[in-house]
């Protein structure tokens, strides 16, 4: 696996989380859902640092690298969840978290450890981001006719 390679797949990566938040930012009032997107853009940055400064592409170190990312975003998410343990079954005191510090960081901790495990797949040769998230979704459009009518366009 190539540094080239590597560096288009983060590439595509955050062109695809970056059209994601373009939605969020224009069509979802809950606000969780654009950081958890923040959270994709920031483990993609993360290893994209790693691998620029890197000389050499060594899977393993990078894989180490995302593995620590992840347990120190479990560790984050676990003591929030202990913290604010209330409102997982009550709607207006999720709607209170999502307001608080607690609850950006719970789901930029979630978006992150999920870009992560998609990273992993890449590494492993499982997953693979197409061109195709070069192109950009027509979300007015999508919002207009419904997700079905547009994939089948």
């Amino acid at each position: 696996m190539t540094k080239k390679f590597l560096l288009e797949q983060l590439k595509r990566a955050e062109f695809c989380a970056l059209d994601e938040i373009r939605f969020h930012e224009k069509y979802d009032d809950q606000h969780y859902w654009l950081n958890h997107e923040k959270g994709h853009l920031e483990i993609i940055e993360l290893v994209q640092n790693w691998i620029s400064y890197s000389k050499d592409i060594d899977i393993r170190k990078i894989k180490k690298l995302i593995r620590s990312r992840v347990k120190f975003n479990q560790d984050t998410i676990h003591q929030i969840e202990e913290k604010n343990n209330n409102w997982e079954n009550d709607e207006e005191g999720f709607n209170n978290f999502e307001k608080t510090d607690d609850g950006f960081l719970y789901h930029l901790s979630d978006g992150m450890n999920c870009e992560a495990g998609i990273l992993i797949r890449i590494l492993n040769k499982k997953y693979y981001y197409p061109k195709s998230v070069y192109i950009p979704t027509n979300w007015d459009e999508f919002m207009k006719k419904g997700k079905q009518s547009v994939v089948n366009e």
